[in-house]
């Protein structure tokens, strides 16, 4: 969580939280939270993946959301691949579906990351790309495939992460459905190499 904390200083915004927040306790949370008192200062709750979450993060930024500061969420990933050992921990969405879960809301006012369009567009405005000549190469159908699919680039799903072959096949009608499929980005560099020989040797 100290990226992002780190991120938006480097971006101009005044942060409270984050790290500064990974040993704060319920009993501070009694003394600490007043709905009626909220720093009028804080005009925006953003989230992210953190490993340390807690009772109290969970519980201001839910008083912030409910009295309608907007809420943003880096990504809604369910759950992230542990390798090498092949399980999976919690991914950035536990932060935001607790949130949302307890305001009694579906979603955030915005996703700043994947699967969001308005990433893919930023992307193509920084690095000067089109959305028909960019293709994404992801391991996920949810956010990954769907973040291609939003932004209109051509999907490349990975077999090294969470996706499988199994989950292709399931969603081949779908949005989420790749145009490609390859075990390993090692296959983009491997092709990659393979050009860069051909055109040395020409």
């Amino acid at each position: 969580m100290s990226g992002l904390s780190d991120e938006l200083r480097i971006a101009g915004y005044d942060v409270v939280g984050g790290p500064d927040w990974d040993a704060k306790t319920p009993a501070e949370l009694e003394e600490e939270l007043d709905i009626e008192t909220l720093d009028a200062e804080i005009g925006a709750v953003v989230s992210g993946l953190d490993r340390n979450i807690n009772y109290y993060k969970v519980s201001m930024a839910a008083a912030y959301v409910a009295a309608g500061r907007l809420y943003v969420a880096t990504n809604t990933d369910t759950t992230y691949p542990m390798k090498p050992n092949g399980t999976t921990s919690p991914g950035a969405g536990l932060s935001s579906a607790a949130v949302l879960g307890t305001v009694g809301r579906d979603a955030p006012d915005a996703v700043a990351g994947k699967p969001s369009a308005l990433l893919g567009k930023t992307i193509c405005e920084a690095f000067g790309l089109t959305p028909e000549r960019t293709c994404m190469v992801g391991d996920r159908l949810d956010t990954d495939m769907l973040f291609a699919h939003n932004a209109g680039f051509s999907q490349l799903a990975v077999l090294s992460g969470v996706i499988t072959e199994a989950d292709i096949e399931a969603n081949k009608d779908a949005a989420v459905a790749p145009h490609f499929m390859a075990s390993s980005v090692q296959v983009l560099a491997d092709l990659l190499a393979e050009e860069e020989a051909k055109e040395s040797s020409a």
